[in-house]
Order: C-alpha cells, then sequence, then structure tokens
C-alpha cells in the first residue's frame, strides 16, 4: 500500500527528491482525485487487496507519467467531448518539453512548480450555478470567532471569512443540500488562530511576551504559545467536522471527498490542523495559500547563521498541502480591479526594488531581530554588489507599495513560506515579482494553468547571486522585458479580491471548484462499479457460496 500510495501521489520524477516522503496523506484513491479513471479503478482494486499484477502495473505506469502529459488524462477528453473544456487548448496537453513547456529556459526561469509547463491558461471552464452548499454551522465556529479580541491580525488571514461572505451571495450556491454536488464548512480559522497564541502577549504589543508565561524563559514560551493555538484550532476543526458528520448525511457517501474547509494560516493545516490525524480529516480538501512540494519550509534561521534554509517540522504522517486535491489562492488583500496598475502607467525609475526588510518598535529591523537565511544574504550581496538603478532600504509597508508602483523588478524572497504577500502586491502594482521557489505550486497554475513563467523571474535559492546577472540580462533585451510587462498586465486582473471585471480570485477560486465537482462526478461511478466488483468477489470466495458451488 505505501509504495502505491507513493506512486500515485508523485508528480513528476525530476521531483521524486524535493517531496521526500512529504505526500502521504490520502490514504485511498478518494485522496488523489486527478488520476485517470481507469487508474482510480484499478486504486481501488490494490487498496481492497484483491488487484491483480496488471492492474498495480497499470496504475504504477499511469501514475509515474509526467503532469504534462498525464494527469487526469481520460477525465479530461469526457470533458471536452460535453464541452465543458475547449479541445487541445488545456494546459495538460502541451508535451513536456515542447514550447512553453517546464523545459524552456531563458528569462523566466523554472519556477520549481509542480504545475508543469503551459503557457495557455484555461479561462473558459463553465461554471454552473447551485452546485455549493453552504453549512449553517453554531455560531461558534464563525460568527462568534469574529469578536475575539487581537492585538495583532493582518487582512492576509481572513480568506476564510470573505470566502464564507461570498459563497453566501453567489450564483454557485445551491439551494438546497440534496442538488449540492460540494460541500462547504465556513470555520473561522485565521482569527481564531492569532486569538490563541495572543494569550500571552504583553497589552499593546502582541509580539511581546508576559511575564507569567508559566515561568518560561522567551524562546520555550514562544514555542508553548504557538502549540496553544494550534491545538485550540486542532479542536476546532475537529468539533465543526464531526458536526457535519453527525448532524447531515453527506459527508459518508464520500468520506468528505465532496466537502472543503479553508485554512488560512501560513502553513495551512500544518498550522491550523496539526494536532490531528489523517483520519480525523477523512477526504476533506481544502482552500489554502500555502503551495509548497518541499514540504518543510520554514527558511529563518538566527541572525548570523547560515542554518539549512527550508525546513519546518510538520507532521510526520499527512502532507500540508495535497498538489491533487486542494485549492491555492493568494494570500487576502483589500486591493481593487481599480487599484491596479498597469506595467506602462507610470514611470518606472528603480530598475530592481528590494523591500523585504522593515523597521520594528524598538528600532531594530526584521532581519537583524529574527535573521533570515535568504533574506539576510540577498542584503549582504547588495551592500557588495549593488545593481545600477537598485533601491534597498527600510520602509514602510505605505512607502513600499509607492516604490513598488515605480519598479521595473520587485525581488520577494521567502517569508514564512516561500511566498509571501509581497508576491501579490507587486503583481498588483505592476512590477515584476522575483522570486526564490524551490518546488513550489502557486495559484491557479496546477488546474487553471495561470502562466507564471511569462510574468515572473524565479531564481532557485542557493543561486542567488545570479540575481544580478539575470535582472541585467532582461534590463538589456528590451523586447524580452516588454512581453513579459505585457504578460503581467494581462494576468494583474486575476489576483484581486474583487468582484468587479471577471471576478478576480473568486470566479477562478469558482472555476477550481466546478473541476473538482465534474471530476467526482465522472470518478464516482467508478468507485461504484469498483466496490460492486469487490463484492461479488467476495461472495464467490466465501465458504457458503464454495460448498454449494461443490454441490
Amino acid at each position: 500500500m505505501g509504495v502505491l500510495q507513493s506512486a500515485a501521489t508523485i508528480r513528476e520524477p525530476d521531483q521524486v527528491g524535493l517531496l521526500a516522503g512529504g505526500q502521504r496523506e490520502g490514504a485511498g484513491c478518494w485522496g488523489n482525485l486527478l488520476i485517470s479513471a481507469r487508474a482510480h479503478e484499478a486504486c481501488r482494486s490494490a487498496v481492497d487487496g484483491w488487484a491483480s499484477g496488471s492492474d498495480v502495473a497499470e496504475l504504477l505506469s499511469l501514475s509515474w507519467e509526467s503532469t504534462a502529459q498525464r494527469s487526469h488524462r481520460g477525465t479530461l477528453e469526457e470533458l471536452e467531448a460535453k464541452r465543458l473544456i475547449p479541445p487541445s487548448q488545456h494546459f495538460y496537453r502541451k508535451a513536456a518539453g515542447g514550447a512553453g513547456s517546464g523545459a524552456s529556459s531563458g528569462a523566466a526561469g523554472s519556477l520549481g512548480l509542480g504545475s508543469g509547463g503551459h503557457r495557455d491558461m484555461q479561462e473558459h471552464v463553465a461554471v454552473p450555478k447551485g452546485f455549493v452548499h453552504v453549512y449553517d454551522l453554531p455560531p461558534k465556529f464563525n460568527e462568534e470567532v469574529k469578536a475575539l479580541p487581537t492585538q495583532w491580525h493582518p487582512e492576509q488571514y481572513d480568506i476564510d471569512q470573505v470566502l464564507h461572505q461570498h459563497f453566501l451571495q453567489s450564483p454557485v450556491r445551491a439551494r438546497s443540500a440534496a442538488s449540492a454536488k460540494l460541500f462547504f464548512i465556513p470555520v473561522y480559522l485565521g482569527r481564531y488562530f492569532n486569538f490563541y497564541w495572543q494569550q500571552w502577549s504583553e497589552e499593546g504589543d502582541a509580539w511581546a511576551i508576559t511575564s507569567d508565561c508559566r515561568g518560561m524563559e522567551a524562546e520555550p514560551c514562544w514555542m508553548e504559545k504557538w502549540e496553544r493555538a494550534q491545538n485550540a484550532t486542532s479542536v476546532l476543526v475537529k468539533e465543526a467536522i464531526d458536526h457535519v458528520r453527525m448532524s447531515y448525511p453527506h459527508w459518508n457517501a464520500s468520506e468528505g471527498a465532496d466537502h472543503f474547509m479553508v485554512f488560512s494560516y501560513d502553513h495551512a493545516r500544518c498550522d491550523q490542523a496539526k494536532a490531528l490525524k489523517s483520519e480525523d480529516f477523512g477526504q476533506l480538501f481544502s482552500i489554502q495559500a500555502f503551495g509548497s512540494l518541499t514540504y518543510r519550509s520554514n527558511p529563518k534561521v538566527g541572525p548570523d547563521g547560515r542554518g539549512e534554509s527550508y525546513y519546518w517540522p510538520g507532521p510526520s504522517t499527512w502532507s500540508c498541502y495535497r498538489p491533487d486535491v486542494d485549492i491555492l489562492v493568494p494570500v487576502y488583500s483589500v486591493y481593487g480591479l481599480h487599484e491596479v496598475v498597469s506595467p506602462f502607467a507610470t514611470e518606472r525609475r528603480t530598475s530592481l526594488l528590494m523591500r523585504f526588510d522593515y523597521p520594528l518598535s524598538d528600532g531594530k529591523s526584521l532581519v537583524s531581530h529574527h535573521g533570515h537565511r535568504i533574506r539576510k544574504e540577498l542584503i549582504d550581496y547588495h551592500e557588495h554588489n549593488a545593481l545600477n538603478g537598485s533601491d534597498l532600504g527600510l520602509r514602510s509597508t505605505k512607502q513600499t507599495e509607492d516604490d513598488m508602483r515605480h519598479s521595473v523588478f520587485c525581488v520577494c524572497p521567502p517569508g514564512n513560506t516561500q511566498d509571501s504577500a509581497r508576491v501579490w502586491r507587486a503583481i498588483i502594482l505592476g512590477c515584476i515579482p522575483v522570486t526564490f521557489f524551490r518546488a513550489n505550486d502557486l495559484p491557479f497554475g496546477r488546474h487553471i494553468g495561470m502562466p507564471y513563467r511569462d510574468f515572473m523571474l524565479n531564481i532557485q535559492p542557493d543561486d542567488y547571486r545570479q540575481l544580478n546577472k539575470r535582472v541585467t540580462h532582461l534590463i538589456d533585451s528590451p523586447g524580452r522585458l516588454r512581453r513579459m510587462q505585457e504578460a503581467l498586465e494581462r494576468y494583474q486582473k486575476h489576483f484581486v479580491w474583487d468582484l468587479a471585471g471577471d471576478g478576480g480570485i473568486y470566479a477562478l477560486v469558482e472555476k477550481e471548484l466546478a473541476l473538482r465537482a465534474q471530476l467526482l462526478r465522472d470518478i464516482a461511478p467508478v468507485a461504484r462499479r469498483s466496490l460492486a466488483a469487490h463484492s461479488r468477489r467476495r461472495s464467490l470466495a466465501s465458504p457458503g457460496r464454495r460448498a454449494r458451488s461443490r454441490d
């Protein structure tokens, strides 16, 4: 079983080392919804313990095909036949190594994503009306959470609240649960998490630890604070799932495979449900902002250290992000469509903006206080190799945003996760993001095909010293630079939490959900046939049946 699970969840052969045992969640075949129908049937057979050698071989073969060649291949052909997806346009149709594929090189470089090579975004996915049921949970799970006091609660952690309010008013909301294809469990985990870790914060400063923190020293107390928040939100998640299981019939019909919840904190369920076991989730999928395929992802180290980057001790038996199941979104921001700034709308006088360190209340800066491997290395690199026209310095958020409106490239190194709010802010303000991803999925890239390589410059973290060379190469190639800016301008509208225009992020989330609902509908008959066949085989193998056949 372990071999089958590993093979079924690995995306591409060149990512085997990166996944390193991280994608272990999703026991059974509902955990990997986007395999083909034939692979799904073989998987069910294997899980139930009666697969033939050819069944297993076919499953392994289908699982090891590259993303660009096979991802839910059979199901997509059916969707195209039903005209729900335009023929031959879906990004999975791109042949690996072909034009616009992950094998491409040059200015955009490799984002290190697991989303396959593609350039055509699928903007024409049909979104039906009335297919998402929103559970009416007791107020302790949402409305009462909004009243919890917090000293520090950035808007980026309100994804759960804004999506809940959106689905309540959206045409995709089902009039009755009986007609729904998907089921949303609305729990406000972002504010709940922040409320609990701030229980030992000084009045007026969420980051200052109180003296009565169980008599602990500062560092152990910090760990205790986070564990307290993780345990509290884990309990709330389990209570919500148990309430749905016991109060409604829909969860048990699919083990929760058609149910979803929003995990709005940095490491998604690894922050907000860390104390739970895999079986507590069932086959629940999530909407979240965390898309790291490296599984462990916290690049913070001591201020003078050069320790291991991208390490975070998450759960050992399930993953924070399942690339074939979970839906990724940018962190929430209040920017609307009217605040989008075209790359060509302003004079961009700064070649390379480096605004990833900021002053703290005690006069020190974030990096000097806490350290941050890649951020500190970039600061040190700039001090000795400042690019002509570049700008590094400590500025407020407001000043940084104004500078972004007048910069060509914006350096966006990792924060607590590989991406940060800075990436999405740069896109909206017309500045080409320079990222340092190492095997990281981004919103709407894997299933919808957002072509990030067209308007982002990614550099592997270990190659940060290539920053000046890569940026200079583009600045010295006006045609290539303009094409990147044109692509950025074309896709900016998709990164706003705004119903204006085409609906931005809300619209793309609904398209991903529509694809998920269709896949579930197509796979369900296969699962039923597989279970029926299993029952027949068991019946034939029963002692009573064998005795009757001898008579």
